[in-house]
C-alpha cells in the first residue's frame, strides 16, 4: 500500500468516492465485506485527506452494521471506531449506537451494534461534549450487560469498560460495590470488564476477595448455567494474582475436565487462565498452581480441536515460551510422570510454533 504521504487527496477522492458509492449496491457479503475493509485501510493511511468524507463513511458504516452477514457487520464496527480520529461531533453517533443496541430486534444486529458503540467510544469518546450522551451509553449497557445472548453481553461489558474510563474510577468502583447479581453470566462480566479499567492497587483486599468469591462460587456451581459458569471463569482472568491463584485452583481443574457440554466451560476457563498468565509471569510455574497447567496439558492432547487450540494458546503464556525460558523444565519437575512427558512434547512440536498469542483476541 502506498506510504500516506504520497496520497494526495485528489487521488484519495478517486479511490473513496466511488468505493462508497458501490458498498451500497447489491453485492455478495463478501464483496461487501472487501469494501469495508478497503476503505478501513484507505482510511487509515490516508488520514486527515479524508475529513471531508466522515459523514459518508459514518453512514455507510452504520447502514452496513445492519448487514445480514457477519464478515460485514465486524469489518464495519472496526472501521467505524477507527473513524473516529477524524470525526469532530461523535455525540450523536454514540446515541444512535446505544440506541440501535437497546431495540434491535435481531441478536446478531444487537451485538454488531453495541460493539460499534464500544469501539466508537474508545475511539472518539473522549471528543463528546454532552456528559448526558456518555451516562445513557453506561446505561444502556448496564442494561444489555444483562440479555440473553453472549455476544452482547460481551459487547456491553466492553462498553461499561470504555464508559469507565471516560467518566472516572470512582463509577467502575461504584458499579463493583452494588449487591452481587444472582445472574452469574451479567455479573461476571460486569466484574471482569470494570477490574480491567480501574487501577487494582486502589482495591481494597475486603472488594477483591468478595469479588474473587463470586466469580469462583458462579464457575464452580455445576447446577447453574452454562452462561453463568464461562462468565465467572473469564472473570478469573483478572482477579486471579500470584497471592490468591492456589483458591481458585479446585474449579479450575473441575472446569478444565473432559466431557459431554464441557467444550464451553473449557474455553472460558483457559481463556481466563491465559489472561491471568499474561499479568502475571510464572503464575502457573509454583507448587500451589502447576496442577492447573497440567489439566491444560490433559485438554491439549485428548479434547476436541478448539480446545486443545485454547489448550495450547494458554500454554504458551503458562510456560513462558516467548521468552525462551526453561518454563516448561520447571513445570515437568513439577507435574513429574506422563504430563511431564506430554508437555515437553507439545512445548517442542505445537506450542513452541505458535505465533501472535500475546496479541489475538480470545472471546
Amino acid at each position: 500500500m502506498t506510504d500516506s504521504k504520497f496520497l494526495a487527496a485528489t487521488v484519495v477522492v478517486k479511490f473513496v468516492g466511488p468505493l462508497i458509492r458501490v458498498v451500497g449496491d447489491k453485492n455478495e457479503a463478501s464483496t461487501k465485506s472487501a469494501i469495508i475493509k478497503t476503505l478501513h485501510v484507505i482510511l487509515n493511511k490516508a488520514g486527515k485527506a479524508l475529513r471531508a468524507f466522515v459523514p459518508q463513511l459514518q453512514t455507510t458504516f452504520l447502514k452496513a452494521l445492519g448487514d445480514t452477514h457477519r464478515s460485514v457487520r465486524s469489518a464495519a464496527a472496526q472501521a467505524l471506531g477507527d473513524l473516529m480520529e477524524l470525526a469532530s461531533r461523535v455525540d450523536p453517533l454514540i446515541t444512535e449506537l446505544a440506541n440501535q443496541s437497546l431495540n434491535a430486534s435481531v441478536n446478531a444486529v444487537k451485538t454488531a451494534h453495541i460493539q460499534a458503540l464500544a469501539k466508537v467510544l474508545i475511539g472518539g469518546g473522549s471528543k463528546s461534549k454532552k456528559p448526558e450522551v456518555i451516562e445513557a451509553a453506561f446505561d444502556a449497557a448496564k442494561e444489555l450487560v444483562g440479555f440473553g445472548d453472549e455476544g452482547v453481553r460481551l459487547g456491553a461489558g466492553e462498553v461499561l469498560g470504555a464508559c469507565i474510563v471516560l467518566m472516572g474510577q470512582e463509577r467502575g468502583f461504584e458499579l463493583l460495590e452494588e449487591e452481587g447479581e444472582s445472574d452469574g453470566a451479567k455479573r461476571g462480566v460486569v466484574i471482569r470488564c470494570a477490574l480491567e479499567k480501574l487501577d487494582l492497587s486502589q482495591i481494597s483486599d475486603e472488594l477483591l476477595d468478595r469479588l474473587s468469591a463470586e466469580a469462583n462460587g458462579f464457575a464452580a456451581d455445576v447446577s447453574g448455567k452454562s452462561d453463568s459458569r464461562c462468565a465467572g471463569c473469564r472473570a478469573f482472568g483478572i482477579l486471579m494474582n500470584p497471592t490468591n491463584a492456589s483458591t481458585f485452583g479446585a474449579t479450575v481443574t473441575k472446569n478444565l475436565a473432559i466431557g459431554d457440554g464441557m467444550d464451553d466451560i473449557n474455553v472460558a476457563t483457559l481463556v481466563g487462565l491465559k489472561a491471568a498468565g499474561m499479568r502475571h509471569p510464572g503464575l502457573f510455574l509454583t507448587p500451589n498452581t502447576f496442577k492447573m497447567a497440567s489439566a491444560a496439558v490433559n485438554l491439549s492432547k485428548l479434547g476436541n480441536s478448539r480446545t486443545q487450540y485454547v489448550s495450547n494458546k494458554f500454554l504458551y503464556v503458562a510456560f513462558e515460551t516467548h521468552e525462551g525460558s526453561d518454563g516448561v523444565d520447571k513445570f515437568a519437575k513439577l507435574a513429574g510422570g506422563d504430563i511431564a512427558r506430554m508437555a515437553r512434547e507439545l512445548a517442542s512440536k505445537v506450542v513452541a510454533k505458535m505465533k501472535d498469542v500475546y496479541l489475538e483476541d480470545d472471546i
